[in-house]
């Protein structure tokens, strides 16, 4: 935890570094929105690389607005539970420095259990990291996103609190579902010989 947090303030320090974002999910007012604030200077690095554009300072104002809006909706991932969680339209603030976007999450649930994020925004950058934050009421979970956890996170909410679900928690819940799926077939495959055997007779 002492770790995490002298990243988030690093990054705070250090906003103006062109391989930093800030990624925040939060419920205002009973809606959840995703509200990003990204370094221009790094956006632009990571969006010549993604078009093949020499410069996309040549764009009108309006066609690159709508070039920034579609490559960040392409790079935003929720799931909540089972449940696929749908953007709205798009709102965004060019600034000579920072670029702020804001999101409205439309389906997200009332009531959820587990989420998972993944926010490869401008993974173009070898050295790209997203201050990643998820606030619900009183709640907080944070992570820095970068390629060493491959810009994703989940966890789940627990009682009073969110616990991180680590990628070995995640295999070993596959590992039981693989399990009992088998155990299942089996089950079912004794009982249809059985049964065929016993009607044989």
């Amino acid at each position: 935890m002492a770790i995490v947090f002298l990243t988030f303030a690093n990054i705070s320090l250090k906003a103006h570094n062109p391989n930093t974002a800030s990624a925040v999910i939060s419920r205002i007012n009973g809606v959840w929105l995703v509200e990003l604030k990204i370094s221009q200077e790094g956006a632009d690095y990571a969006l010549e690389k993604h078009t093949g554009a020499l410069s996309i300072h040549t764009m009108e104002p309006n066609e690159f607005k709508q070039l920034y809006l579609d490559y960040v909706i392409q790079r935003i991932k929720i799931n909540v539970d089972d449940l696929s969680i749908k953007l709205g339209q798009g709102g965004i603030r060019l600034g000579s420095h920072q670029t702020d976007m804001k999101f409205e999450l439309l389906n997200f649930p009332a009531v959820y259990s587990q989420v998972d994020a993944c926010l490869p925004l401008f993974s173009e950058n070898s050295k790209q990291n997203t201050a990643f934050q998820f606030k619900d009421e009183h709640l907080v979970f944070k992570q820095v996103l970068n390629a060493k956890n491959d810009y994703c996170v989940s966890f789940e909410k627990m009682g009073g609190t969110f616990e991180r679900i680590e990628k070995s928690d995640m295999s070993r819940i596959l590992y039981m579902i693989e399990i009992i799926g088998f155990s299942v077939i089996s089950v079912l495959l004794i009982f249809v010989w059985y049964r065929k055997k016993f009607k044989a007779q």
